[in-house]
């Protein structure tokens, strides 16, 4: 486990399982931060995916991705089986 992402109000975390094929899980944090609840894989591609940050409302993660020969930033809603490309912009995300 690598890539560790804590969210703003510290219930969530975000990391990725190391292996050539990286994927990012995300699970609940319990008892004050020293527990996490059973993960779940977030992303389902078959790319090499980093999770480095949360969005504002911590309802989704933003990853780089390598798919497809090339590295992009995408955005994916907890709730969510698909990511979207996303652009970086100074001070946030769009």
């Amino acid at each position: 486990m690598d890539s560790p992402r804590a969210a703003a109000d510290g219930k969530k975390i975000a990391f990725r399982k190391w292996s050539w094929q990286g994927s990012a899980y995300v699970g609940d944090l319990q008892h004050n931060g020293t527990r996490l609840t059973t993960p779940r894989r977030l992303t389902l591609n078959e790319g090499r995916n980093y999770p480095v940050a949360w969005t504002a409302d911590s309802k989704a993660i933003v990853f780089g991705s390598y798919r497809d020969g090339q590295w992009g930033i995408f955005r994916q809603l907890l709730d969510s089986f698909s990511s979207q490309r996303t652009r970086l912009t100074i001070g946030g995300i769009l």
